[in-house]
């Protein structure tokens, strides 16, 4: 119990729309359970969590924009990737698992009705696993997404194996950093591009990347080693229209074995990545709105080609895979500050919640895609 009243921040829908439809609120209470339960009880198998961290996502905006209003609620508090202290446990959760005064990380599902953007959350325990001691709140919860989206890519969708080719387009963009890292780190050769000097900068910092980069096509000199991964940067900016062949030339013409698509490219991309992919490739996505027409989908059927949707929020809306998901979290949590590394542009105050919106809604433009993750940090 709390001997003082306790002032609870939080941020919730009025309605669904722009950034004016986020509202700061406060509140008085004695308790984190008065605050969130008001009244009610705490779930047998439900945490409470003293957030001390929660990113900003594209599916923070979409939520607020109501992209996916028929799984959520107008009025919830948003916010789902999320890095905290456990306040309270229900009476069946294991305690070996969770337990009160333990640092976790975790995703909350979008039909949440408290999220992140809070100083206390309510969610069933199964959302969450123990936050690494060498990092943190603000590095935890900005490394959820990027991290559990490369995982999920790399070994559970397109399954790779050591030595395949995986194509990664806008490799500086912060959702493919670790995309990036952790197939190098599977010892796969990367192939990526870039457009800008300031991309290429910011794909030097990335953890245990070959700095060797070529600008143009491949010297016979500079091909890939089957016994040595590393990352092949095209400037795009000196290769127009000959992404393809260059990509072909360094797989030998045999093709990528992975693309990993960011999911706002042109139609001519597309195509350009499907006569780039080896036989029985698989080409992923995080955008619903994918035009696979009926000339694609005959091509991909002949090559046998596998597409898949990245969504992550899939993990969470369903306790079928629970455990499956606490294992994928688990794992890209002990690789946090290891072999991934997650930037961070900017942080903020729960106060400046519409700020920071709109500074995330800048870099999901494709003109700037560098500055790393933003986070509220409570």
């Amino acid at each position: 119990m709390h001997g003082e009243a306790l002032i609870c921040r939080s941020v919730s829908l009025k309605s669904y729309g722009g950034v004016d439809q986020l509202t700061y609120l406060t509140r008085s209470v004695n308790t984190p359970d008065e605050f969130l339960l008001e009244g009610g009880a705490l779930g047998p198998t439900q945490v409470i969590i003293n957030v001390r961290a929660c990113a900003v996502g594209d599916i923070d905006v979409q939520v607020r924009e109501g992209k996916y209003k028929f799984v959520t609620q107008s009025d919830a508090v948003i916010g789902y990737e999320i890095a905290g202290v456990v306040e309270r446990v229900g009476d069946q959760v294991d305690e070996r698992i969770v337990k009160q005064g333990d640092n976790v990380v975790g995703l909350l599902p979008i039909d949440s009705k408290f999220g992140g953007y809070s100083d206390y959350c309510v969610a069933e325990s199964h959302f969450f696993v123990p936050m690494p001691k060498r990092i943190s709140y603000e590095k935890a919860a900005a490394s959820i997404m990027p991290s559990l989206r490369a995982f999920n890519a790399l070994y559970y969708v397109a399954n790779i194996k050591q030595g395949e080719f995986i194509f990664v387009p806008r490799g500086a963009h912060v959702m493919n950093r670790a995309l990036i890292q952790m197939a190098l780190c599977t010892q796969c050769h990367v192939i990526t591009t870039v457009c800008s000097d300031a991309e290429v900068n910011a794909l030097q910092d990335i953890v245990m990347v070959d700095r060797s980069f070529s600008n143009n096509s491949v010297d016979d000199d500079d091909s890939l080693s089957p016994n040595r991964p590393r990352l092949k940067v095209i400037d795009t900016r000196n290769s127009a229209g000959q992404l393809k062949n260059i990509v072909l030339e360094e797989t030998g013409h045999l093709g990528v074995d992975c693309v990993v698509l960011c999911g706002d490219e042109q139609e001519e991309f597309i195509d350009d990545c499907l006569l780039m992919m080896a036989t029985h490739a698989s080409l992923l996505s995080p955008s619903q709105n994918i035009d696979l027409n009926i000339a694609r989908c005959r091509h991909m059927f002949f090559k046998g080609i596998k597409f898949g949707f990245l969504f992550e929020q899939s993990w969470v809306l369903s306790t079928s895979q629970q455990g499956r998901f606490l294992h994928m979290l688990k794992e890209v949590m002990n690789r946090v500050g290891n072999e991934v590394d997650v930037p961070i542009s900017q942080t903020y105050s729960l106060e400046k919640i519409r700020e920071a919106h709109r500074r995330h809604q800048l870099t999901m433009n494709e003109s700037d895609v560098l500055t790393g993750r933003i986070v509220i940090k409570l």
